[in-house]
């Protein structure tokens, strides 16, 4: 915990080792104009912010995913402009910055990093906007108005740093290696490797609607990456820099209210939808009184519906200050894995991989091995299809922007997604699925001309 202490000075003064926020004329800019931080000092930067950009796409992610509903309504806009300013200001600026430094000292195992870092991160900003600036990007005054790269040229980007990343990390030699520097995994390239080979096959499968997937490709690279909670992707918190998330959940307390857990995601652990009730409810959420026992999620769109029951408060799990930030996990992996097999493998390795991946999940949460048991026999006693991973997933992912992505990639299939309700265009909603975010206004003002027309209900090139 005495480590992310020690990096957010680090953190803090990153706003005075970057170029001021103003837009993709100051994304290319050189940061090295400014200063020349060493390796230890930009790799925890970068990892802090990406952490911070996983709660961003995660508080947007979920509403649109119908995971969480907001108290003061449902959504009517897309627009996550930190996700841009991290990304591109904060974040990639850095990842070039040492990469570059890495690979001109035979730092290996930095510039492995660096490029997994890199690609996760290029994911995440192609999967909120579709198309963004890349290849004319970080120029500095060589260019200022960069062209937009199309969806897929940046995924086949992120590919490519994968594969560079693991290549370097498996060089088994690095001039200076990564320690406590590394917030996420401590220097551990084994760990590190894992994750790459699971980044690789999330990022496979989010091509599903594509004729190029492979779903054997999927899995080879699924059962190569991360498969135990020890090797989960995250990033620890503590008393005096808690996770985001808190600050979500204190709002019950300080009358602030903003998100809470959806009917949608409650009903799928609380038997309304015919399965076994879940015993990771009293643990993901907190009862809002002692006079019911009954667990209701929140409708923001119907004054019909009845109130919620629960809410995400610092005494649920995912609540508390000392969380950890969780960026990929075991259970991900094998819902990655599990839908990969209903496509090439048996169904009795469909099942497997799924029960796997509940009891990753249920584990990590504390869930009482007895209740753990009961509940895995009770879903193998029902239909394994892609509905009931999806379902799982859901529940997994609580709080994981990822879901957003699973419904686009799925098209928001009610026969997958049973019980998903769109509500209608009144009151300013979109009246259909959101598929993407609106681009910062700094963008139309300083690059217009190449910025494009988008339409937040409009399929991106990845779900087509």
């Amino acid at each position: 915990m005495k480590k992310i202490i020690k990096y957010l000075a680090f953190f803090a003064i990153g706003f005075l080792l970057l170029p001021g926020c103003k837009g993709v004329l100051d994304v290319n800019e050189d940061p090295t104009k400014v200063s020349d931080p060493p390796l230890d000092v930009l790799l925890p930067e970068v990892e802090l912010r990406t952490s911070s950009v996983h709660y961003s796409f995660g508080y947007t992610g979920t509403q649109i995913g119908n995971q969480m509903d907001n108290y003061h309504g449902y959504y009517t806009n897309i627009s996550v402009g930190s996700i841009w300013v991290n990304e591109y200001l904060r974040i990639i600026n850095n990842l070039n910055v040492l990469i570059e430094k890495a690979e001109g000292e035979q730092s290996y195992y930095y510039s492995g990093i660096g490029k997994i870092l890199k690609a996760h991160n290029l994911g995440v900003l192609t999967d909120v906007y579709e198309d963004v600036p890349y290849s004319e990007a970080f120029k500095g005054s060589l260019n200022t108005t960069p062209k937009y790269d199309k969806q897929e040229t940046i995924y086949n980007e992120v590919f490519a740093l994968i594969d560079d990343g693991i290549r370097d990390l498996e060089k088994g030699e690095s001039f200076r290696e990564p320690g406590s520097d590394d917030m996420f995994y401590g220097g551990d390239v084994a760990k590190w490797l894992k994750y790459a080979h699971s980044l690789k096959a999330k990022y496979m499968i989010h091509l599903s609607n594509k004729s190029t997937v492979d779903w054997n490709k999927i899995i080879a690279e699924a059962q190569l990456g991360i498969s135990n909670n020890a090797d989960n992707l995250t990033l620890a918190y503590d008393e005096a820099n808690p996770n985001p998330w808190y600050v979500v959940a204190i709002g019950y307390e300080t009358a602030n209210l903003s998100l809470a857990p959806s009917k949608f995601l409650v009903d799928q652990m609380n038997g309304a939808d015919g399965g076994p009730v879940d015993p990771r409810m009293d643990i993901m959420f907190v009862l809002k009184d002692d006079t019911t026992s009954t667990y209701e999620g929140l409708v923001s769109w119907d004054p019909n519906a009845a109130s919620n029951t629960v809410d995400l408060r610092p005494a649920s799990w995912y609540g508390k200050k000392t969380t950890p930030m969780l960026l990929f996990t075991a259970a991900e992996n094998y819902f990655i894995l599990a839908e990969a097999l209903t496509h090439v493998g048996s169904a009795s390795e469909v099942k497997d991989s799924l029960n796997i991946g509940i009891r990753r999940n249920m584990s990590m949460l504390g869930v009482n091995s007895a209740d753990v048991d009961a509940y895995v026999n009770a879903i193998d006693g029902g239909t394994i299809d892609l509905s009931a991973i999806m379902k799982q997933k859901f529940i997994a992912l609580f709080l994981n922007g990822e879901v957003w992505t699973d419904m686009r990639r799925h098209h928001f299939d009610t026969n997958i997604f049973k019980g998903l309700v769109i509500p209608d265009a009144s009151n300013g909603r979109l009246g259909a699925p959101g598929q993407r975010s609106r681009y910062p206004d700094s963008e139309t003002t300083r690059n217009g001309d190449n910025v494009p027309v988008v339409d937040l209900i409009e399929p991106m090139w990845r779900d087509k």
